[in-house]
């Protein structure tokens, strides 16, 4: 390899570090420029946040045409979108899906009840305790859109998706799938705006990243994510309730069993499926003969 070569290639690799990072704070970015748009800024947080969503899904579409129509790049390449390629994959994968959705239901729980157990700072939790209320505020049925469709939809494909896909390619597929996993984590921890979020938002990244790597796909980490903040929105209103002490105890024991049971049925599945995704994997002089 020539040294202007080896150049291109270390261009190549930042190239898609600043990629990534640009991907997985666009929607930040994104939210602080149409907060200058009169009106968008009278808006409750939930409907800000669809606003805002709606905007980042229609540029992202556009921005893979564009890639498209200049054939550089597949349109929907980096998504880490479900791409059925084997009857074992589809009988599997919605069952994988709906494991990892179950999953973040219980994973909700652990993150709750950690929380109240571990004892915070006063600021942290009134930190807390303020985003969590301004993100429920509004009109409930914007707030489940916003929080519990958009948000998942969005933060997966732009972490899980998107940002593993360009930091796997700029620091090499074997470590840099790990290196991928520990900075999108980080970055989403930092995205989340406190400390209590994001102390907990940086192990459930690393466990939807985990869990995207496992499936191939980014689909079953949505449904986790969605299951995750859904039932935030469900506990938080059911539970809540001094009444319910026994009740919020059984469920709580069944949240911590159904996560385990998850994790375990999902790295079962995901083995099922690792012979094929090897196939897939494999460097071109691994499955063509030379001529």
């Amino acid at each position: 390899m020539t040294e202007r070569a080896e150049e291109n290639g270390i261009l190549f690799k930042i190239a898609c570090g600043l990629c990534g990072i640009f991907v997985i704070f666009s929607y930040s970015l994104l939210s602080f420029l149409m907060r200058a748009i009169p009106g968008v800024e009278d808006l409750d947080s939930s409907t800000r946040r669809i606003v805002i969503s709606g905007v980042w899904l229609v540029l992202a579409l556009a921005a893979a045409l564009v890639l498209y129509f200049t054939k550089k790049q597949k349109p929907l390449e980096g998504f880490r979108l479900l791409e059925i390629r084997s009857k074992k994959q589809a009988y599997i994968m919605p069952v994988m899906t709906v494991t990892a959705f179950l999953g973040g239901i219980g994973l909700n729980r652990i993150v709750t009840v950690a929380n109240s157990v571990i004892p915070f700072p006063d600021s942290w939790v009134s930190a807390h305790e303020e985003s969590v209320e301004a993100v429920t505020e509004g009109d409930p049925i914007v707030s489940v859109i916003a929080v519990c469709v958009l948000a998942p939809l969005i933060e997966e494909l732009s972490m899980r998706g998107k940002g593993i896909y360009y930091f796997r390619k700029a620091f090499g597929k074997r470590a840099g799938t790990a290196v991928a996993v520990i900075l999108t984590s980080l970055l989403f921890a930092i995205l989340h705006g406190n400390i209590i979020q994001g102390l907990y938002a940086f192990i459930c990244g690393l466990l939807f990243a985990l869990l995207s790597l496992r499936a191939g796909s980014v689909v079953p980490s949505i449904f986790a994510h969605i299951g995750f903040n859904a039932s935030n929105l469900l506990f938080y209103a059911f539970l809540n309730n001094p009444n319910r002490e026994y009740l919020t105890l059984f469920v709580n024991i069944a949240c911590v069993a159904v996560f385990l049971i998850s994790v375990a049925a999902v790295w079962i599945m995901g083995s099922f499926l690792r012979e094929k995704k090897k196939r897939d994997d494999a460097p071109p002089h691994d499955i063509y003969i030379d001529r």
